[in-house]
């Protein structure tokens, strides 16, 4: 599976290109990165219950006004950062290539929250699924996916996405 978040404001992208299951516990996946004008691509690999954390953690930055949620890559220094601050989303992270210094990328751009809303959905999706057919390359997160992803494609068919909930005001705001 694809999976991919752009920024709100440039040409910039995180994406999970071929997301899989290696075996019941550890997912892997290719991870690009558009940032600067050019795609940086990095084998990452991360765990299930690690991924459910990290779509836990944004679902908690969701109903809250600031914060971050982390995904750390499995057994490397590479990581993605959600970032919440009022109401502005940001997503950030490094990755690193040890044989080519040009590869190292350190990134932070901002989001939209319909884009988290769906980023969201997809990440729980893949954690907690245990149909092998979740991982295959066919089925990607968009409009044909309404058997995966009901709430996202109801969304999109509605024609409005969304956005995450805002915290309720407090008296005298």
């Amino acid at each position: 599976m694809d999976l991919r978040i752009d920024a709100a404001l440039e040409d910039a992208w995180v994406e999970f290109r071929d997301a899989r299951r290696s075996d019941d516990v550890v997912c892997r996946a290719q991870l690009r990165i558009r940032a600067d004008d050019r795609v940086h691509r990095r084998p990452f690999r991360f765990d299930r219950e690690t991924l459910a954390a990290f779509a836990g953690q944004i679902r908690t930055l969701q109903t809250g006004r600031s914060g971050q949620a982390t995904l750390h890559a499995d057994g490397a220094p590479e990581y993605l950062l959600v970032e919440r601050d009022g109401l502005a989303w940001w997503l950030g992270g490094e990755v690193f290539h040890h044989s080519d210094a040009d590869q190292h990328l350190r990134f932070r751009f901002a989001v939209a929250s319909v884009a988290i809303d769906d980023w969201v959905a997809a990440l729980e999706a893949i954690s907690s699924s245990t149909s092998p057919s979740l991982m295959r390359d066919d089925v990607k997160l968009g409009d044909q996916a309404a058997s995966v992803f009901p709430q996202v494609a109801q969304n999109r068919a509605a024609g409005s996405l969304t956005a995450a909930p805002q915290p309720p005001q407090r008296p005298g705001r």
